[in-house]
C-alpha cells in the first residue's frame, strides 16, 4: 500500500475527484481527514470507504476557521500531517464583459482562497516534522485558452494557473524543509463537475453525454479520462515514490494540450 499510515487531508471530498481520492487513499492505507461544504455528500463518501481511520468536518473550504479546526483535530488525533490534497473548487464559464465583480470575487474565493487557507494551515506542522507533500488542484486549463459553447473559461483558467504557480513557488521556498509541493493538472475527466459549474445552467444527462462525445474528437487517445486514472497521479504525488519531485505540474489529459 503506497500510503500506509500516512495522514492525509483532502478538501472537496464529497464528490468527483475528491471522493475518488478519498476512496483510493483509504485503499492505499491512509488515515483520512476530509472536508466538503456539502455535509450530506461528505457522509456518503465516508460510507463508501467503510474505514474507521477517518475524521471529517463539513464547511466552506475557503473559510480559514474551517481549515484551522480540521487541521487541529487531525494533529490531535494522529500527531502529524503527511499529505494535503487541496482539491476544492468549481468550474466557471463567463466572458469578462459579462462578469460582475461579485462573481470574480466568488471565483477567487472558491478556487484560490480555498487553496491558500489549507496550505497555510498545514505548513506549521509539516515544518515541525520536516516532511510533507502538498498537492494543489490545477488543470490543463492552466496552459491554454479555452471556450465552451462560445463562452470563455478565462477566469477559471487563471485560478488553475495560480494553483500551478503556487506549487512552483512554495516548492522553492520549502524544499529545504523536506516539504514537496506539486500540482495535478487533469484534462477532460468524466466527473459530475459539469452539473455544478457556474454558467452552464442545468444540464440534462444527454447534454453531458453530448459534451463528452465532442471531447473525444479533440483528445489524441480518443476518449475522456476516468477518475481512477487521474487519482493514480495524485497517489503518486502523495507517496514517497515521488520523493525527488517537487514544483511540478503533472498533466494527465490524454494528450489534449499537445494537439494544439
Amino acid at each position: 500500500m503506497q500510503l500506509k499510515d500516512k495522514v492525509c487531508i483532502i478538501t472537496g471530498a464529497g464528490s468527483g475527484l475528491g471522493r475518488g481520492a478519498a476512496e483510493r487513499f483509504a485503499r492505499e492505507g491512509a488515515k483520512l481527514a476530509l472536508n466538503d461544504i456539502n455535509k450530506t455528500s461528505l457522509k456518503e463518501t465516508v460510507k463508501s470507504i467503510q474505514n474507521k481511520a477517518i475524521i471529517l468536518d463539513g464547511g466552506d473550504a475557503s473559510d480559514e476557521n474551517v481549515a484551522v479546526k480540521l487541521v487541529k483535530k487531525t494533529i490531535s488525533k494522529w500527531g502529524r500531517i503527511d499529505v494535503l490534497f487541496a482539491n476544492a473548487g468549481r468550474v466557471y464559464i463567463c466572458d469578462i464583459t459579462d462578469m460582475s465583480l461579485d462573481l470574480w470575487n466568488e471565483i477567487i474565493k472558491n478556487n484560490m482562497t480555498s487553496m491558500f487557507v489549507w496550505v497555510k494551515a498545514v505548513l506549521p506542522q509539516m515544518l515541525k516534522q520536516k516532511k510533507g507533500s502538498i498537492i494543489t488542484m490545477s488543470s490543463m486549463s492552466a496552459f491554454v485558452g479555452q471556450e465552451f459553447k462560445g463562452t470563455s473559461t478565462w477566469a477559471y483558467n487563471i485560478t488553475k494557473a495560480a494553483a500551478l504557480q503556487a506549487a512552483r513557488s512554495l516548492a522553492t521556498r520549502y524544499g529545504k524543509d523536506g516539504i514537496r509541493v506539486n500540482a495535478i493538472c487533469p484534462g477532460h475527466i468524466r466527473t459530475g463537475i459539469l452539473k455544478h459549474g457556474y454558467g452552464l445552467g442545468k444540464l440534462a444527462d444527454e447534454e453531458v453525454t453530448e459534451i463528452y462525445n465532442g471531447i473525444r474528437k479533440t483528445v489524441p487517445v480518443g476518449r475522456e479520462g476516468t477518475i481512477e486514472e487521474l487519482i493514480n497521479g495524485v497517489v503518486f504525488l502523495a507517496s514517497d515514490e515521488s520523493s525527488y519531485m517537487t514544483g511540478q505540474g503533472l498533466v494527465i489529459d490524454g494528450g489534449a494540450i499537445i494537439k494544439g
